[in-house]
């Protein structure tokens, strides 16, 4: 899914330390993030839904990976257009997809840590 060459060209001038810290970051606000968006879904705000999708696309976007950001720009769609047809199932792909980000974020951690 990350496209290791584009990630080491981006970050190449980041510390080891900031690269980690951002990783860190992913992880640990990825669950609310989603709670967050589940509860927009679930409540019809659209407009909170739209601003949080377009909030985990940018972040997607950080690690030089289409899948997360491709769904969250079709959630944000969605959602602008006040449309309920399909959230769900965009949300289910999203969160895999976003989960399958993080598990290759982990294994860049382990190569960076000693």
């Amino acid at each position: 899914m990350i496209d290791r060459q584009k990630f080491n060209e981006i970050f190449q001038y980041f510390d080891k330390e900031v690269i980690l810290n951002i990783i860190d970051i992913f992880e640990k606000e990825l669950p609310a993030r989603f709670e967050k968006i589940q509860n927009n879904i679930l409540e019809k705000d659209f407009e909170a839904l739209a601003f949080n999708a377009h909030s985990m696309k940018s972040v997607a976007g950080t690690f030089m990976v289409s899948a997360p950001a491709e769904l969250a720009g079709k959630m944000e769609e969605l959602a602008r257009q006040g449309n309920v047809q399909g959230l769900q199932e965009v949300y289910e792909e999203l969160k895999a997809s976003a989960e399958e980000l993080l598990g290759e974020l982990i294994e860049i951690r382990r190569e960076l840590t000693p």
